[in-house]
């Protein structure tokens, strides 16, 4: 993995970032000449990544606002797994016959007097 260190901060070159306007962000995976080397950056425009733009970390950072790493997003499968999964205790509740409906499971849940009309 290529990482790199700006105003204390370490950025992990292999991820896209966004910046305070939404522009996503990525590494070229290019370095600038200047001592020391920057990594060069290009921004997304109409949703692809242009690579005209690029521009060293530094200068997104400064001109742009902090960047934010975008998390890749879960998966059904992942979901599933982690709702459904032997480990959630979903499984082990409903196996061991524990049932309860959506109204008695609310009742029990939300303090008497706080719930919606």
């Amino acid at each position: 993995m290529a990482h790199y260190q700006h105003d204390g901060h370490w950025f992990d070159l292999t991820c896209t970032y966004v910046d305070t306007a939404g522009v996503e962000w990525r590494w070229t995976g290019k370095w600038t000449d200047g001592a020391p080397p920057e990594p060069l950056m290009q921004s997304t425009y109409h949703g692809k990544f242009d690579a005209d733009s690029a521009v060293p970390l530094p200068t997104v950072y400064r001109d742009h606002g902090p960047l934010i790493k975008v998390l890749a997003p879960v998966s059904a499968a992942a979901l599933r797994a982690a709702l459904l999964g032997p480990s959630s205790g979903y499984v082990a509740t409903t196996a061991a016959g524990f049932t309860e409906t959506f109204a008695a499971f609310e009742a029990r849940i939300i303090p008497r007097g706080t719930r919606n009309a």
